[in-house]
């Protein structure tokens, strides 16, 4: 029988895998985070099916893709997979987008491992 996860419950309720959050932690409380506001993206739509992806400016097919100013509309943060959509406060650094919760709460505190300790857990 497998053991039961630990997760973590941050304080807009939303859970995290406690293990998996301490190895995302490792690479997050290095980089140097700059506050933005998030804005929707040009995205490449199929045309005629259901597959996007952002446009950066890479070549495509327009028998097949076509170029929505605003079609990507919305990110996932990279701890805790929250969605981010337009006008959303987020912190940025290199190719990496973390909610302002997931900053203030696991970024901020000097001595993550105390803050971890005192967060509400439980286990699944």
């Amino acid at each position: 029988m497998n053991e039961p996860t630990k997760f973590v419950v941050k304080s807009n309720g939303d859970e995290i895998n406690l293990s998996i959050l301490r190895t995302e932690l490792k690479w997050a409380r290095k980089m140097k985070w700059t506050e933005s506001i998030w804005k929707p993206k040009p995205a490449l739509i199929e045309i005629g099916g259901k597959s996007s992806r952002p446009y950066i400016g890479q070549k495509y097919d327009s028998k097949y893709f076509e170029i929505k100013n605003d079609g990507w509309n919305h990110e996932h943060c990279d701890l805790c997979t929250v969605g981010i959509y337009e006008n959303d406060s987020i912190f940025i650094s290199e190719n990496q987008i973390i909610c302002a919760s997931c900053h203030s709460e696991f970024i901020v505190p000097k001595n993550i491992n105390e803050t971890l300790e005192k967060m509400n857990k439980i286990e699944k």
